[in-house]
């Protein structure tokens, strides 16, 4: 019998779901008085080639995402994208081929992510180190679905004392030891809760309905169970016009779902508007175990617009703060 393992990638299919979530702005009432003096561009910091950067921003014709230089085997770095949506990490087969590891006998595990399982190969890895995380002697999947020229996936198996910092503006990336208060200036700070071997769960409301929300650095979209849909199907101010796109993960399973500009979504004071939601019965949310209950996934649409987001695993909080040049009214996502 295969074990299981929750790990995922996330890709909408169609160019409308682009078009119609477009990147949020950001109004921060509370941190505006810091934009001056923290978050103004810096002159003199020299703008690296995209490949070089650590975290990509999301922009207009771009989603971002956050990827790792890891040390696999005293060999690297590679690149594997961050994915807080997944319990354990994979490589690609070109990095297991490349480091001469061979699969384990009969060592496949069931792979889910958003759109279904899959079985997939093993190999050993003897010892992974990104920061201040390592690990020795762990079994890593080996798959290719969906790493769009990354080495692999970087899941939060390991992270249950470390802090993830991330600096969009600069493309940087820091995984620490979770240690001190680092509380900023400019911050928003929201608790989480942890479940699933470290997946992110923050209380929110969108349209007036409370929900459980995902913090997902590995999905591209944001995404709403079809419980979510429902209960807002009900509720005033809800601007259903949806269009159908499909939905991929890394397992070969295509989903279809319904993509819709959603209601006004708030996590903690973070505020978010004229957001691109794909609603439907995603696979993901019944290994997760919320089918039933309304949930959203908060994929890096809305997490690359910020400024800085930090994840502290070891105090169970997130923060975040938003770019200076999107701090005012009016705009998609906002800080009150």
């Amino acid at each position: 019998m295969s074990n299981r393992i929750l790990g995922k990638l996330l890709l909408t299919t169609t160019v409308v779901a682009v078009a119609a979530s477009l990147p949020a702005s950001v109004y921060c009432a509370e941190a505006s008085r810091f934009a001056a003096k923290e978050l103004a561009p810096v002159a003199s910091l020299a703008e690296p080639a995209e490949q070089e950067l650590f975290a990509s921003p999301t922009r207009r014709d771009s989603i971002g995402r956050i990827v790792a230089p890891v040390i696999i085997n005293g060999e690297g770095p590679f690149r594997f994208v961050v994915d807080t949506g997944a319990t354990h990490s994979v490589m690609s087969s070109a990095l297991a081929q490349r480091l001469n590891l061979l699969t384990v006998p009969q060592g496949e595990v069931l792979l889910s992510g958003v759109t279904g399982s899959a079985s997939v190969a093993t190999v050993e890895v003897e010892r992974l180190q990104a920061g201040d995380l390592l690990l020795h002697n762990r079994r890593m999947p080996v798959m290719d679905a969906m790493l769009q020229g990354a080495d692999g996936v970087l899941g939060m198996q390991g992270l249950e004392d470390k802090r993830i910092v991330v600096d969009f503006r600069r493309g940087r990336l820091q995984i620490l030891e979770s240690r001190g208060s680092y509380v900023r200036s400019g911050y928003v700070t929201v608790p989480v809760e942890l479940a699933f071997n470290q997946l992110l769960l923050v209380d929110a409301y969108i349209g007036g309905v409370r929900v459980k929300a995902i913090i997902d650095t590995g999905a591209e979209r944001t995404l709403g169970n079809r419980a979510l849909r429902d209960a807002l199907g009900v509720s005033s101010g809800f601007f259903y016009s949806p269009q159908t796109t499909g939905v991929l993960g890394v397992t070969p399973q295509i989903q279809n779902g319904d993509m819709a500009l959603a209601p006004r979504i708030q996590i903690g004071k973070l505020q978010l508007n004229q957001v691109g939601v794909t609603f439907g019965d995603m696979h993901v949310f019944e290994v997760w175990g919320f089918h039933e209950q309304p949930a959203l996934l908060v994929g890096m649409d809305v997490l690359g617009v910020l400024d800085s987001l930090v994840i502290d695993y070891g105090r169970k909080r997130i923060q975040l703060r938003p770019r200076t040049n999107v701090l005012r009214p009016g705009s998609r996502l906002m800080v009150r």
